[in-house]
């Protein structure tokens, strides 16, 4: 079993996969690490817990507070039951849940909002049926009017 927690943006998110399936997720604004233990607790049966092999947490771009607070709540979870984890960028986490298509034409434009009416964007093109970023544009912040103007 895995762990998922991205807490990132607004919306903070807790997932949990068994043999392929998301069998849990939690959808919840600004979890604070209490939350996330206690959602944890919930979602997981005591003898569950022992099962979890894997922890992923998102990196962000975002919210420096929320990436802290996913990152420490991973990271407790990991020393405590000695299971690994690892970082995963935000923005490369949706765009690694995007199906991929036949047009290698097509690119795939992943935004997150910031503040003041900015976004934090990147732009991925498909190579061997995954989603990598383009050369040069990596968790760029735009104003929102001007996404037109880096748009391929």
């Amino acid at each position: 079993m895995k762990l998922a927690i991205d807490t990132s943006t607004k919306q903070a998110v807790i997932a949990i996969e068994s043999d392929g399936e998301i069998v849990a997720r939690y959808f919840q604004p600004r979890a604070t690490q209490k939350v996330i233990f206690g959602e944890l607790s919930s979602m997981l049966e005591p003898d569950t817990l022992a099962q979890l092999d894997g922890i992923a947490v998102g990196l962000g771009p975002g919210s420096f507070t929320g990436v802290k607070i996913g990152v420490m709540s991973a990271k407790t979870l990991s020393w405590a039951r000695n299971i690994p984890i690892v970082g995963v960028g935000s923005l490369d986490a949706v765009a690694a849940s995007t199906p991929a298509h036949e047009n290698p034409e097509i690119s795939l434009v992943v935004a997150v909002p910031s503040t003041k009416g900015e976004a934090y964007i990147r732009i991925y093109r498909l190579e061997n049926g995954r989603w990598i970023p383009m050369n040069g544009i990596l968790d760029t912040i735009i104003e929102k009017d001007s996404l037109d103007s880096i748009l391929p």
